[in-house]
């Protein structure tokens, strides 16, 4: 299993499948296959689905709801992160206050 933060693995993804067209098919059809030839192991039980944005066509992903046990430090600890978006050959990291959301943005902005 990678090391990398969620937000490297989603970087490694996006950019090896704008480069790598056989790569982006397989990811697109069986992601669980396509991830682990990149090192990264999904856990049994996860499905994982990818789409691919069009310009007639968006894709937003609601994160789970966080627990309402967690302690004002736990939750202290995930809030005020930072973004990562992907663009052609670019990332740049975006200081928000909610919790870090990977996202991908392959348009200009």
């Amino acid at each position: 299993m990678s090391t990398h933060t969620g937000n490297d693995r989603i970087r490694t993804v996006v950019e090896k499948a704008w480069s790598d067209p056989a790569f982006k098919a397989k990811l697109l059809k069986d992601p669980h296959a396509a991830l682990k030839s990149l090192g990264m192991e999904v856990p049994a039980g996860i499905t994982v689905r990818v789409h691919e944005d069009k310009p007639e066509e968006r894709h937003y992903v609601l994160p789970m709801p966080l627990p309402s046990d967690l302690s004002d430090a736990q939750l202290e600890s995930i809030a005020g992160g930072t973004t990562s978006t992907v663009t052609k050959g670019k990332k740049k990291s975006n200081p928000v206050s909610t919790p870090s959301i990977g996202v991908i943005n392959q348009g200009g902005g």
